[in-house]
């Protein structure tokens, strides 16, 4: 059995260095709902990391205590293999045949409706231009800036697809999520990069933002979706990167 892990505390003003933890402390009570209605217990002062471990839980996928204040877990499943040091699912890219080009220049989106909700897809990661070590760095980056790595099963020769799916801009990361917050993909370069983790809200970003045309639900829908793929287009290499818009979802009644 693995030994139980700490919660990361997150990263805050109030936390920096990670050599404070100002959060309330986790509370566990018990009461009875009263006659006929069964017992409850509350659990409070759960940070978000510490919520989705519970949740994790209610579903077999932790156990879980409480030591100190803190919810400590020791998973229940062996954790899946990174998509970075999984050797046994490398790629099976081929090389570029003669005469095979590049698309060099992106073409307009059209109107995006604000509730459309669009997510990208990655395929082909590295491209032609597959390596062991490339590929770590382009998975890396991808997985820091909040995309997820689809696989497929093996059919009989052994090969399998691969994609990296970002569900909706919202769930951008690091990077990624502050050159949308500043509708701009060229915020940052290789130098800045990774600047913005130490100064969040720096005097030159917080002026841009003020300076914002005032733009309506869909051209800023439009906008923050083609900052993004601009943005992954200058720092990732891939084979596809495609776009899918929500056409439709569940009513409620």
């Amino acid at each position: 059995m693995t030994n139980l892990k700490d919660i990361p505390i997150p990263a805050a003003p109030e936390t920096v260095g990670h050599d404070t933890d100002n959060r309330e402390k986790v509370r566990v009570g018990a009461y009875s709902g009263g006659r006929g209605r069964g017992q409850n217990i509350s659990i409070c002062g759960l940070d978000s990391a510490e919520l989705e471990v519970m949740r994790g839980a209610m579903h077999g996928h932790h156990w879980i205590t409480c030591k100190d204040g803190r919810i400590q877990h020791v998973p229940t499943y062996e954790p899946l293999p990174n998509p970075v040091a999984d050797d046994m699912m490398l790629p099976f890219w081929r090389r570029p045949l003669q005469g095979e080009g590049a698309q060099y220049n992106l073409f307009p989106f059209e109107q995006v409706p604000a509730w459309a909700s669009p997510s990208i897809t990655i395929g082909s990661l590295c491209g032609y231009n597959y390596s062991a070590e490339n590929y770590r760095y382009q998975a890396r980056s991808l997985m820091r800036w909040g995309f997820i790595c689809l696989r497929s099963q093996r059919d009989a020769s052994g090969e399998y697809w691969e994609n990296w799916y970002l569900p909706g801009l919202w769930a951008a990361k690091e990077e990624l999520k502050f050159v949308i917050e500043a509708l701009d993909a060229y915020a940052l370069d290789a130098n800045t990069a990774r600047e913005f983790l130490r100064e969040t809200a720096s005097s030159k970003m917080e002026v841009k933002q003020k300076k914002d045309r005032n733009l309506n639900d869909k051209e800023r829908q439009r906008e923050t979706l083609d900052t993004a793929v601009r943005f992954l287009c200058n720092r990732v290499q891939f084979g596809t990167l495609d776009i899918s818009v929500q056409r439709a979802a569940m009513s409620v009644d």
